[in-house]
């Protein structure tokens, strides 16, 4: 029986997967002491309470995510069909929060911008920082998404996991 090659696209997320767990996990002290320093600078500058609790929410959820990353990388190394498919639901997950937190900033900053409370270049550079902060954070789940949606790496992992 002929063993097709492992894909080398798959030993990269294996890698990167374990490498932004760990840097996650690494930036959790720091981000939680940090938090209301943070939250209280944003506020001055116009944004929300409502944006506020958002970011709350995301600084809540970073370390369970970069947990899951950990495993789906640990996953992936050991060759297990589920991590692929794991790694995949990230991805698009990852893509829908990055998306939904440019829009919350846009909207957040935009009613502000209306009511007077924020300088027009303030606004403009948030939304646009917001939009370019989706664009950039999604870059990793989309190429997850699309390597690892491959029918070569499926059937690799399926085989391996067997």
């Amino acid at each position: 029986m002929e063993s097709r090659p492992y894909p080398k696209s798959v030993k990269v997320f294996e890698i990167l997967n374990l490498i932004f767990g760990s840097f996650g996990l690494a930036i959790t002290p720091g981000n939680f002491a940090n938090l209301d320093r943070s939250l209280n600078q944003l506020e001055s500058l116009g944004f929300s309470a409502n944006f506020s609790q958002w970011l709350r929410i995301i600084n809540y959820l970073s370390p369970l995510i970069a947990v899951i990353l950990l495993i789906l990388g640990i996953g992936l190394i050991l060759k297990q069909s589920w991590s692929r498919s794991g790694s995949v639901i990230y991805g698009w997950i990852a893509i829908a929060f990055n998306l939904l937190s440019a829009v919350i900033v846009g909207i957040g900053f935009g009613s502000t911008l209306n009511s007077g409370e924020a300088s027009i270049a303030v606004a403009i550079g948030a939304i646009f920082g917001a939009f370019l902060g989706a664009l950039v954070g999604s870059i990793y789940p989309i190429l997850t998404v699309i390597f690892l949606s491959k029918p070569e790496v499926k059937a690799a992992l399926e085989r391996r996991s067997s």
